[in-house]
């Protein structure tokens, strides 16, 4: 019998167009596969049964075959035939249909493949959901996504952790509308130039770069629309960027070469990451040198380090790790870690011999792998509490 899998995309965020790319290349290649192998001994997706999930930009979920055209997105329309508005049974890994009015049942689910990008889906939220009803997923589970999606709390974490990171502070929009002048005296202490953020969005969006006090004020009130916590960073000089990817669970880690995205700008902007030829595209279509020329120490530390992160901010499935690096000073920062990177980071994993659809097998399998081993747990406890409240002259409950 197939086992289900539901492949989540979209989202109610700002990366929204990102994750459906996302999404359907993921799709793609499973579709591929289908399509083009006959020898069932060398499918690596043989026995899945795929189901895109498209979450729409109002948050509703959304299933058929028109799910999986671009065209049909680009202007998506949730009463189009052959579309299905679904949910999750709550408790329960079975998905349902809206049918006059009610959900109702129609597959059991054994397997979530995310291509979520930002808030949502990338945060932990769907990852949440995702567990309560006892489906395995094959990114990194609500702590580790949570965690890695705010990057004020990750680069605490990092920092803890001995990663070496640039100067910074951080403050939030109630801080920045309620006292400027004390928010930038803070801000300025770093020196320009320094880097805006908002703390919990991705593909460079609200992302500014700053030398002087009038551009600063003008990045700030950019960011604080995209979010309520702003964190700014001392600039890095001399500046290269480099990623790697690991692929894994807790107990199987495969680490990527390096690469050097090229970008003509200062960092690596939105346009420089999706846009080529004026078309939005995935990650593998942005300009990189891989493996990157730099030398064997230098890469070697770049990989051990992307190693030690996917471990100490429990990781899980796919990730890509981003490092900034002072070409003159030699200085190696590691700048985030990306749980649900664009493209699943497959670009990095066919260079390495592992094809797209190889690496959505092997995401199935350490996601398996780790669902079983979470559910070794003891989570239930049986007590006389229940028995016993409300006998006493304290009747309250401590915990």
């Amino acid at each position: 019998m197939n086992r289900n899998v539901l492949v989540f995309f979209g989202g109610v965020s700002v990366e929204h167009d990102i994750s459906i790319i996302t999404g359907l290349q993921t799709i793609g290649a499973i579709r591929q596969e289908e399509k083009t192998i006959k020898d069932k001994k060398k499918k690596e997706l043989i026995g899945l049964n795929f189901v895109p999930v498209y979450i729409s930009r109002g948050g509703g979920w959304y299933t058929g075959k028109q799910i999986e055209n671009i065209e049909f997105l680009k202007n998506f329309s949730p009463v189009a035939r052959g579309v299905e508005k679904v949910s999750l049974i709550a408790g329960e890994p079975c998905l349902a249909r809206f049918v006059h009015g009610k959900y109702k049942p129609f597959i059991r689910v054994d397997m979530a493949i995310l291509c979520n990008h930002g808030r949502g889906g990338e945060d932990g939220s769907l990852q949440g959901i995702l567990s309560s009803c006892k489906i395995p997923q094959t990114s990194c589970g609500v702590l580790g996504s949570a965690v890695c999606m705010d990057k004020i709390l990750m680069k605490s974490i990092l920092k803890a952790n001995g990663f070496n990171q640039t100067p910074c502070v951080w403050f939030t929009r109630m801080d920045w509308l309620n006292s400027q002048n004390e928010t930038l005296s803070k801000v300025e202490t770093l020196g320009y130039p320094v880097v805006v953020k908002p703390s919990n969005l991705g593909s460079s969006i609200g992302i500014s770069i700053c030398e002087s006090k009038e551009n600063l004020i003008e990045a700030i009130n950019i960011a604080e629309k995209f979010d309520t916590r702003i964190l700014v960073e001392k600039a890095v000089q001399n500046l290269r960027e480099f990623n790697c990817s690991i692929l894994g669970n807790s107990s199987n880690i495969l680490v990527s070469d390096v690469e050097e995205p090229i970008s003509w700008e200062k960092f690596l902007s939105f346009e420089a990451k999706y846009l080529s030829n004026g078309k939005l595209e995935g990650m593998g279509s942005s300009k990189r040198e891989f493996p990157a020329k730099i030398s064997e120490e230098l890469t070697q530390k770049i990989k051990e380090e992307s190693e030690k992160a996917f471990k100490v901010l429990a990781c899980k499935g796919v990730v890509r790790a981003d490092f900034l690096f002072n070409s003159e000073t030699e200085e190696l920062f590691l700048n985030e870690v990306n749980t649900i990177p664009g493209s699943l980071a497959n670009y990095f994993w066919s260079k390495e011999g592992i094809s797209f659809q190889k690496l959505i097998s092997l995401m199935i399998e350490y996601a398996s792998e780790d669902f079983v081993e979470e559910n070794k747990n003891i989570y239930l406890f049986s007590s006389k509490a229940l028995e016993n409240f409300g006998k006493g002259k304290n009747k309250s409950v401590k915990q």
